[in-house]
């Protein structure tokens, strides 16, 4: 009987040491891999949207008329959604849901701007302006830092 139940723990432990073994070999995954082309697209995207905001900061900017301005948010707001459709495309297992909602973050404050914009231009201030432009370069800039973190990983697979 104690060798029975000593040749039972004898298994357990070499069948955990296997299992140990095998699960060393493999590597977790936690985010999706680097996406050169979505890198490109964020700075693209960003150096896009500063342009125009810079532009609609200036007080007597003819953007300030939201007739004139309409087609710069439609342009930069398709350039986000087309972000947000390569990022999905990349998100198997959700391994890019914090890329993604830092795309819908940053539709979300353009919506707003527009709204305002839309529903009457004097609603759009420099101030509200300013602070559009700072919200936005964070929310690039955190895009942006996370691709830089997943090439970093990537680089430090090969090694």
């Amino acid at each position: 009987m104690a060798l029975r139940v000593g040749l039972t723990k004898l298994r357990l432990l070499v069948a955990c040491l296997l299992i140990g073994l095998a699960m060393a070999g493999c590597q977790a995954q936690f985010v999706a891999d680097y996406d050169e082309i979505f890198d490109r697209a964020v700075t693209d995207t960003q150096k896009k949207t500063d342009a125009f905001l810079q532009k609609l900061a200036e007080p007597r900017s003819p953007l300030r008329v939201f007739a004139r301005a309409k087609d710069s948010y439609d342009d930069i707001l398709n350039d986000i959604h087309s972000l947000k459709i390569r990022a999905e495309a990349n998100n198997s297992g959700g391994l890019n849901a914090e890329t993604l909602i830092q795309i819908e973050k940053t539709a979300a404050t353009i919506r707003e701007l527009r709204a305002l914009h839309a529903n009457d231009a004097r609603d759009v201030t420099d101030r509200l302006v300013v602070l559009t432009q700072q919200t936005v370069d964070v929310q690039f800039s955190s895009m942006l830092k996370f691709e830089n973190l997943k090439r970093r990983g990537e680089a430090k697979k090969k090694q």
